[in-house]
This record gives structure tokens, sequence and C-alpha cells, in this order.
């Protein structure tokens, strides 16, 4: 099932990449072909596809998920500074809501059932194991493994309400409602593509 793919996918982001770190080099090349099937799959599927259906609008909304992580990443880089509850409580939650996200846009993707979203799908799960590598590289060294793997076990088991959800909280949007979210969810990952391609460029 998708959504066991889904759940699966980012718990397999900080042990694929402990892996490949043994390996000089390595994990950065699986981070950089990651990013570039990303960029392909959003540059030259999804983000058309948006723009056909819904306009301006859909760009807006594209604009509008590319912003709305930096909340999030603000308070994960809080907690990566500090052990206090009621921020890691923050993170994990802003986290879980996006995960939730990803859940419910793996569920529409299935319904639809076309070569678009069946990529929209694949760039999700790509998004996905992306994410649990950054997690894990921003929390691991100040937390330690425990909490860390817990925080992404936590984050990567939110899809599944959302993905439960979905056809009832899609099914009450009219008209262009479901392309419309589609549009958000893929603004968060170009934000994400953005993010770790800066990160790339400092670190070299």
């Amino acid at each position: 099932m998708l959504i066991t793919l889904a759940v699966l996918v980012m718990l397999l982001g900080p042990l694929l990449y402990l892996r490949v770190q043994q390996i000089p080099g390595w994990a950065h090349k699986l981070e950089r072909g990651l990013i570039l099937t990303l960029l392909v799959m959003v540059a030259f599927v999804l983000l058309p596809e948006v723009y056909r259906e819904t306009g301006v609008v859909g760009l807006l909304l594209v604009l509008i998920g590319i912003g709305l992580p930096s909340l999030l990443e603000h308070s994960l880089h809080r907690l990566a500074r500090t052990t206090h509850i009621v921020t890691l409580v923050i993170a994990t939650a802003g986290l879980a809501l996006h995960s939730m996200l990803d859940g419910a846009a793996l569920s529409q993707a299935l319904v639809q059932s076309s070569d678009v979203s069946n990529t929209f799908a694949m760039a999700v799960l790509l998004h996905r194991l992306l994410a649990g590598m950054v997690i894990w590289l921003i929390l691991q060294p100040v937390s330690g493994n425990p909490l860390a793997f817990v925080m992404i076990l936590i984050v990567a088991v939110a899809a599944l309400p959302g993905y439960l959800l979905a056809p009832h909280l899609l099914g009450m949007l009219e008209g262009q409602g479901s392309a419309l979210f589609q549009a958000l969810v893929v603004g968060t990952i170009i934000h994400g593509l953005v993010h770790r391609s800066q990160r790339h460029q400092h670190s070299h």
C-alpha cells in the first residue's frame, strides 16, 4: 500500500544516510541524486500541470507552500540548540502536520491514477526520503540517536491520518479544490529542494 511505503521511506532516510556515510563521498552523491530527480519532476511535470489546472491562483499557492515550511525549520533549529520540551513538542507537531499533508496528497494521487498523479506520488515519496535525512542531520548531533529516531517515527506515522481523512476533507472542497491542494504540496517540495541546494553550495 502506498501509505505504508510513505511511512517506511521516511524511516529509511536516516538508515540509508548512515549506511552510505561509511563510503567516502557517497552521502553527498545520494542527496544530489535525489535533488536532481525531484527537480526534473517538478519543473517538467508538476508545475506545468498545476498551471494548466489552476492558473495563477495555483502558482500563488505554490509560493505559499514554499514559504510555510520556514516556520517549521525555525522551530526545528531551535530544538537543535536546546532540549526544552516545549520546543520539542512544537517542532514535532509542525513536522507531523506537514507529514499529514504528504499523506493526503498520496491519497489524492491514488484516486486520480494518471501519469501526472503517479509522478506526483513519486515526488512526494522522494521528498519524504530526503526529509528523513534532513531531520536526522539536524537533530542527531545534539539529541543523540534515540530522540532523533523517535521524532522521525512520529513524523513518518503522521502521514497515516492525512491519508485516511483525505477523501472526506478533499471531498468537501468544490471545483478545483484538489488541484489547489496539490499546488500547495508542490510548493513544499520546492522549498525542500531550494533549502538542500543552498546547503550544498555552502558546504563546497
